[in-house]
């Protein structure tokens, strides 16, 4: 099967151009494409080395059965040997022994009728392990081919995910960059009051002082302000990226807004690692982390392929915490539970 891999080019048109909505759902689409492609290279590479499990397992059988057939073929020789020297005693006996002689004679004559059948069966099984041996080369050949397109497929995946990585972290920080300016849009379009002319009198009265507008909250501080965690409702599995650059009801992204919510400073970290990356992400920010639990920490697991993280909501006196999640029922819920800290780092925000 052929790899078809398309790495979308994102362009952002001029605000001249086109709406801030228009732009960001353009955006969107371009991040849902690129992710479809990674999935779409994922699921073909699993396809091709269960094709290679498949024929390793065929070659098992037919080794199997080359084996029992060339035990087989031993077999029959060695009856067939001993049939003829059996065959051979009775035709001496028939001409020493002159009054057994016509029982000796269709003995012998059953005996050679006997090896003839097994030397058509040996012949037979003979064929049999040769048309095996064929089908194992053939077999052997088309997994040797099979590995060759897996290799193939694997360095080419990592190859491209770099790539794909980056182009999704760029299109996600473009669509925050449009949100940002939109929200400032808003806000600009939602002050502006219009010019009245002042009614003429003796002495013109100055106009009184207009409060400068505030500046329009991040997309970041919006969430953070929420009570709740605000895409609890959105569907899953998603590319939706919240304002840290995590897809929403994943666990990254319920623990940035815990730490935002907190009021602590979060990291824009979308791009740049799955979960299990945390810890160093933060040792690079400057950020604290070690096998210490305190309340308002995130406690990273270092599992699977992506790992897991959660907020620490509390320390108890046998040294297990109280943690909340998403996602570690993989169907993007919130959990609470209390586990042991063993094996966790945690980042102190």
């Amino acid at each position: 099967m052929p790899i078809v891999l398309l790495l979308t080019a994102f362009s952002v048109p001029s605000a001249g151009a086109a709406s801030f909505d228009q732009q960001i759902n353009q955006l969107k689409l371009d991040s849902i494409k690129v992710t479809e492609n990674k999935k779409q290279l994922s699921r073909e590479a699993k396809e091709l080395s269960q094709t290679v499990a498949e024929l390793q397992t065929e070659i098992k059988t037919i080794d199997s059965q080359i084996n029992q057939t060339t035990d087989k073929v031993a077999e029959l020789t060695e009856t067939i040997v001993k049939t003829e020297k059996d065959m051979a005693e009775h035709r001496t006996l028939s001409v020493l022994n002159q009054q057994d002689r016509s029982k000796l004679q269709k003995k012998a004559a059953e005996t050679d009728n006997r090896v003839k059948q097994l030397t058509n069966q040996l012949k037979r099984e003979k064929q049999s392990v040769k048309n095996l041996t064929a089908d194992q080369k053939a077999t052997q050949q088309q997994l040797a081919k099979r590995r060759d397109e897996s290799a193939r497929l694997i360095g080419l995946n990592r190859e491209q995910q770099i790539a794909f990585e980056e182009s999704v972290q760029a299109n996600i920080e473009k669509i925050a960059k449009r949100e940002r300016e939109k929200a400032t849009e808003n806000h600009k379009v939602a002050t502006k009051q219009p010019v009245k002319t002042p009614a003429k009198t003796e002495e013109p009265v100055a106009p009184a002082p207009q409060p400068a507008p505030a500046p329009a909250p991040s997309p970041a501080e919006q969430a953070a302000a929420s009570p709740t965690y605000p895409w609890a409702n959105a569907p899953f599995p998603n590319d939706l990226p919240d304002p840290w650059g995590m897809f929403q009801r994943q666990c990254v992204s319920y623990t940035a807004w815990k730490v935002a919510q907190s009021g602590r400073h979060m990291p824009y970290w979308g791009g740049i690692g799955n979960a299990n990356q945390w810890d160093d992400n933060a040792r690079a920010a400057g950020i604290p982390v070690d096998t210490n639990p305190r309340v308002g920490d995130v406690a990273v697991m270092h599992v699977g392929a992506y790992g897991h993280v959660m907020y620490v909501e509390g320390v108890n006196p046998d040294g297990t915490i109280n943690i909340s999640e998403y996602n570690f029922d993989l169907m993007g819920n919130y959990s609470e539970r209390t586990i042991s800290p063993a094996g966790l780092v945690f980042i102190h925000f």
